[in-house]
């Protein structure tokens, strides 16, 4: 299993040159889901996934990056209280109609 990163708009891969590529096998494999999700917080502007990539037999999976990160990171810390607090937030302008 190979992981990558793909543009989901051109279906291009990014490449071991900091380019995009349409093989996968010229693809960066990035080793890890973190490190992917990592790599996808840089293409700025792009629509991303992580692509988990089997050979045999040949498939692919497609994960969104926001999830590819441990909680252990600072970056998946950041997310999960930015998520909270907005959920806090919808919370607090619900009418709970005096239950």
């Amino acid at each position: 299993m190979i992981v990558l990163l793909r543009d989901l708009k051109t279906g291009l891969y990014f490449g071991r040159e900091n380019v995009w590529v349409r093989k996968p096998q010229a693809a960066m494999d990035f080793g890890t889901l973190e490190a992917a999700g990592s790599g996808a917080e840089g293409c700025a502007g792009e629509v991303v996934a992580v692509i988990l990539r089997y050979d045999n037999p040949e498939c692919e999976l497609a994960l969104n990056p926001e999830f590819c990160m441990t909680t252990s990171s600072t970056r998946a810390r950041k997310f999960i209280t930015h998520r909270l607090e907005k959920l806090e937030a919808r919370v607090e302008r619900f009418n709970w109609g005096g239950c």
